[in-house]
């Protein structure tokens, strides 16, 4: 899901309206098919947007759980924000972001009112720029947990539940009938994560932890994050391209992929998938450990 901030008159206007007044906004400034998007580039991202809802809500209109794998809005948001309204005023940027994740899903409640939004974080989703988020306690989980809770997870889960790993390192577990989601903060995993390991051994803690839990209770899981394990297809092509073919880059750094594989194998009879976004793209992917153990875990990646 990207952003929908408009021509570059226009952001301090959106900023200012109320979210329900964004689709009349939004009608106001567009011909019919497109409209101006931040860089002033023609962009279709409302349309669309409308139109997935519609066709989705055709093809099933009453699913079990909607899934959203990361990224809400765009690269650097607040920087653009700032940078197209000649503003200093970084709150307003990031105000308008928290309200465009409400607009989003405000649209997907209207368009599905009894289904659960699970969601996880990806890299575009932090006040700081991309890959960019403090180790714990980052204000981008503050301001954002009411929106993400307020609807979607209503009557699933106590907010203080949620708002209390959510608001510390950006993930969260909430049942779907007889299992339970796993929201994954897998930012801390990632190699371009400009900080230290230490968010991303918390991460691997708490989800070891939560699978035992869903274990006990002899519940099935699936893992919800935006990055996926594995080679960074893009990152070793660019290699390939130059004749480097015995070079492999992987998004997650090397400490987190053994102990997380590990972990998803003893674990196996409890996760029932994991399920990605990142590349904007469909596929597979099989998670194992061959040292250690002979099951095997499937991954799907999907659009985000």
């Amino acid at each position: 899901v990207e952003t929908l901030i408009c021509e570059r008159r226009q952001p301090e206007a959106l900023a200012d309206a109320d979210i329900g007044d964004w689709d009349g906004f939004f009608a106001a400034n567009t011909n019919g098919f497109f409209l101006r998007d931040a860089t002033g580039q023609r962009t279709t991202t409302p349309l669309l947007f409308n139109s997935a809802l519609t066709n989705l809500f055709a093809a099933c209109p009453r699913p079990d759980a909607i899934l959203i794998p990361g990224d809400f809005p765009y690269y650097d948001f607040v920087a653009y924000y700032t940078n197209i309204t000649q503003s200093a005023d970084i709150q307003k940027g990031r105000g308008l972001l928290v309200k465009n994740i409400r607009y989003i899903l405000m649209k997907i409640r209207q368009t599905f009112p009894e289904t659960p939004v699970y969601f996880t974080l990806g890299n575009n989703d932090t006040f700081l720029g991309d890959y960019e988020i403090d180790p714990s306690g980052d204000a981008f989980y503050a301001a954002t947990a009411p929106a993400f809770y307020d609807g979607p997870f209503t009557n699933l889960v106590g907010y203080a539940d949620f708002a209390a790993t959510y608001t510390n390192g950006g993930h969260y577990a909430a049942p779907l009938g007889s299992g339970d989601f796993i929201s994954v903060q897998s930012l801390y995993f990632s190699a371009s994560y400009p900080h230290d390991l230490s968010s991303g051994s918390n991460q691997l803690a708490w989800l070891e932890a939560r699978l035992d839990q869903s274990a006990a209770a002899g519940r099935k899981a699936w893992l919800l994050m935006h990055i996926p394990p594995g080679v960074n297809a893009y990152a070793t092509w660019g290699h390939w391209a130059t004749g480097d073919t015995s070079h492999a880059s992987t998004d997650w750094r090397a400490d987190f992929m053994e102990p997380f594989c590990r972990m998803i194998a003893s674990h196996s009879n409890t996760i029932a998938g994991v399920l990605c976004g990142h590349y904007h793209n469909r596929g597979w992917r099989v998670i194992s450990d061959p040292v250690h153990s002979n099951a095997l875990v499937d991954l799907q990646i999907a659009n985000g």
